[in-house]
């Protein structure tokens, strides 16, 4: 299980001086990379986590604070997203805090099913860039810059 707290390279955001927090769920390395790169202009403090069980374990301990975001593959060892994202909408700590799907196991009715379970958001693998940070502000609540 692997839980990796990174910074981001940037000091201030350009939207408003605010920072935030995203969980990214996410079993390859190569998509939290996209994930960070694509979304380098907010100030953001990145929580990684490469399987369920470990996401489920840092979102259930109370002395972390909650993320603001989190981005969750349904595809993960030990723990699948669904499961994460079942235990994320019955704890009242992270019922609110928006989900955005990402997952290459894209079929009809997948989408209607997650959004009724509570993601709020969800994006076919490969996503473009460009359909991740509209995504990401959207949650957020964050006008995007032009």
């Amino acid at each position: 299980m692997t839980i990796e707290h990174t910074g981001s390279p940037k000091m201030t955001s350009d939207i408003g001086n605010r920072s935030f927090s995203i969980l990214v769920i996410e079993d390859v390395r190569m998509i939290y990379d996209v994930i960070e790169r694509t979304l380098s202009d907010l100030d953001v403090d990145y929580v990684f986590a490469q399987d369920g069980l470990a996401a489920i374990e840092d979102l259930e301990d109370p002395t972390k604070a909650v993320p603001d975001l989190i981005i969750l593959d349904l595809a993960l060892p030990l723990v699948d997203g669904w499961e994460v994202l079942r235990r994320v909408r019955a704890d009242t700590r992270t019922q609110n805090v928006p989900v955005l799907i990402i997952t290459a196991h894209g079929q009809s009715g997948l989408e209607r099913e997650l959004m009724s379970l509570g993601a709020n958001a969800f994006l076919d693998k490969p996503f473009r860039p460009k359909a991740l940070r509209a995504a990401v502000y959207e949650l957020l609540g964050v006008e995007a810059p032009q």
